[in-house]
């Protein structure tokens, strides 16, 4: 049995003792201890100095060590403090359980230098703590107006006396221990969520040996690159300021280096490509066309990825300058066969039709319907009624309609496809790569998404392509199915599909065909699943539809309702399908009335 975080022979809490109550995706949950967020600081943030405590500095250090030997009240005080989402804490709303004497254990927080109370807390955070009524009676005090919003109370009051307001605390030196969470999470959060759901057995966790890495970062710098970017991306500057400050950030030396694919996940330099792109998007309605482009065209040199949105973004703001010649360059370096490179297609070829020389890029292939189905269901807006108490999508409304006639068809779209993914490439996924699983409590390998994934294993991939070729792919998937069911694992959904579901689509998709068509999540996980059809018939009896018989064999079924078109990726898949000898088809659903 692999080791993890907890295995099916100890279903003991390693942490807390108990019992833990795994028989399914969602058991009945048991009852935590009540320093439990204690306990789970001291777990996560152990793991992060084993990880990554070799980025703090030695001032850093003493902190935590001087943590490490707070009296146990105070200690599972602070622990519940730094916790709270909302800063500062009022006092009247801080009641933690099994603490003999919070008052104590607050003060002993206080001469340790390990909070700040009430007036030591500058006036403008306070007030963050106050609620509405609060805030109207100070301003009726001082004879302030009192209508309005909350935002428009807090910047109408300028200033606070010490006993004005509700008693409240802040956790020093919470950042310090924030980052040790999210390092012992190997996450971009630090909430304890999962680790909660784990340990009252909620949710059973995926099973694998952890091999700690050398952390999402190289050293200091790059760490608080990160979170400086982080702060940045999800700040959103004033509309005259908007280009002042992407022009500050393209200029960065973090922008001009690309990292290498295993370490770009917790990149500054991702946040910063990310939190530029959403800018000059924002900027696109505000500013003109020539003073957006040099900023897009920056962009995209930096990514160095023609198909990635800036460079199409650039692609259509070039033609919105009438700079149709440049937008075609643009669109040529971006065109390919991925689902990201049809828009580069569609709108070239749109430039080059303009420009007289619409052979420069070669269209699209048209999508035609076909068959037409009409439903004996009445449409409400989006929705379709197929009962008196039930309305659905219109994907649910043919399923149902199929049923009615004896035709079995599965809801796809994308669960169905990561389900089968990870379950066709159950040891490719938990791969005893070094790094890959550094932290319990994961859903997935750290690279996962990139082209390190594949590079990394391709030994395991073969390997498990020979067996799947050797026993069938329902085999291998009822396999996985049964050694792993239950487990939190990142694009499985157990309740989603029995096993006996899963395996006759695979069985029906045939060896061949299932393995080309799950080659691209090897490389982009979650984005290949985009644009997948939404429907999937397996071998069943015919049907006629629309005066054309429906094939008794597999069929997959991309369907559009009433002014409802065909996207991109769902291009790119229809056609990548039907290479693949999968009979594909395109639907158009009307219903009979309303």
């Amino acid at each position: 049995m692999k080791h993890g975080y907890h295995t099916d022979q100890d279903r003991k809490c390693p942490t807390t003792g108990y019992a833990v109550a795994y028989d399914g995706p969602m058991a009945t949950p048991i009852e935590l201890p009540s320093d439990y967020p204690l306990v789970f600081t001291r777990d996560v943030v152990e793991r992060g100095l084993v990880i990554e405590g070799h980025l703090l500095t030695a001032g850093e250090r003493t902190v935590i060590s001087r943590w490490q030997g707070l009296p146990e009240d105070s200690a599972h005080a602070y622990a519940r403090l730094i916790h709270r989402e909302r800063q500062p804490v009022r006092r009247d709303g801080f009641h933690p359980p099994a603490i003999s004497n919070l008052s104590s254990a607050l003060a002993f927080l206080e001469a340790a230098g390990f909070i700040d109370v009430d007036g030591a807390i500058p006036w403008r955070i306070r007030l963050q703590a106050m609620r509405v009524p609060e805030l109207k009676a100070v301003c009726r005090q001082r004879g302030l107006p009192t209508i309005g919003r909350r935002e428009t109370l807090l910047n109408r009051v300028v200033g606070l006396d010490p006993t004005e307001g509700p008693g409240v605390l802040r956790p020093r030196h919470r950042e310090l221990f924030m980052r040790l969470a999210r390092a012992g999470n190997q996450s971009h959060s630090a909430e304890m969520t999962k680790t909660i759901l784990s340990e009252m057995g909620v949710q059973r966790p995926a099973v694998y040996r952890v091999q700690p890495g050398l952390g999402r970062w190289s050293n200091r710098e790059s760490m608080l690159a990160y979170e400086a970017a982080m702060r940045w991306r999800y700040t959103i500057p004033d509309q005259d300021e908007l280009l002042d400050d992407v022009d500050v950030w393209l200029e960065t030396d973090t922008l001009a280096s690309r990292p290498e694919p295993a370490r770009i996940r917790f990149s500054a330099w991702r946040q910063i490509s990310e939190g530029l792109t959403s800018r000059l998007r924002r900027a696109e309605s505000i500013f003109s066309p020539e003073e957006i482009i040099p900023r897009y065209r920056r962009l995209v040199e930096c990514i160095g990825d023609p198909t990635h949105d800036a460079a199409h973004r650039l692609a259509m703001v070039l033609e919105k300058a009438d700079r149709k010649e440049e937008s075609l360059q643009v669109c040529e370096a971006g065109c390919g066969d991925m689902p990201a490179s049809i828009r580069f297609v569609r709108t070239g070829h749109r430039i080059a039709k303009s420009l007289g020389i619409p052979e420069a890029i070669t269209p699209v292939a048209k999508m035609v319907h076909d068959r037409t189905l009409v439903l004996p269901y009445p449409r409400n807006h989006r929705k379709w009624r197929v009962a008196p108490d039930k309305e659905t999508s219109v994907e649910g409304a043919v399923t149902t309609w199929l049923g009615g006639h004896g035709r079995k068809a599965y809801r796809s779209e994308n669960e169905l496809w990561t389900t089968l993914f990870v379950l066709a490439y159950e040891p490719v996924f938990f791969a005893d790569v070094g790094g890959a699983w550094p932290a319990p409590l994961l859903t997935r390998p750290a690279d996962l998404g990139t082209r390190a994934f594949v590079e990394r294993r391709r030994e395991h991939i073969n390997l498990r392509h020979a067996e799947i070729h050797l026993l069938g792919a329902g085999a291998v998937v009822r396999k996985a199915w049964n050694e792993r069911f239950g487990e939190r694992i990142s694009g499985v959904h157990w309740n989603r599909w029995t096993v006996d579901d899963l395996v006759c689509i695979a069985d029906a998709i045939g060896t061949d065909a299932l393995l080309e068509l799950l080659s691209p999540f090897l490389y982009r996980w979650r984005e290949a699943a985009r644009g997948l059809p939404d429907l999937v018939l397996p071998p069943g009896v015919p049907l006629d539809i629309g005066g054309r018989e429906v094939s008794p064999e597999l069929v997959f079924v991309e369907v559009k309702g009433p002014g409802d078109s065909i996207r991109d990726a769902q291009r790119w898949w229809t056609g990548t399908l039907r290479g693949c000898g999968i009979r594909t088809e395109v639907w158009r659903v009307q219903p009979t009335q309303g």
